[in-house]
């Protein structure tokens, strides 16, 4: 997104966390 690195931080942690 526009401000991708919290974005796909945001994103992807759920999928790395569990």
């Amino acid at each position: 997104a526009h401000n991708f690195p919290l974005d796909l931080a945001a994103v992807q942690a759920p999928a790395i966390n569990g």
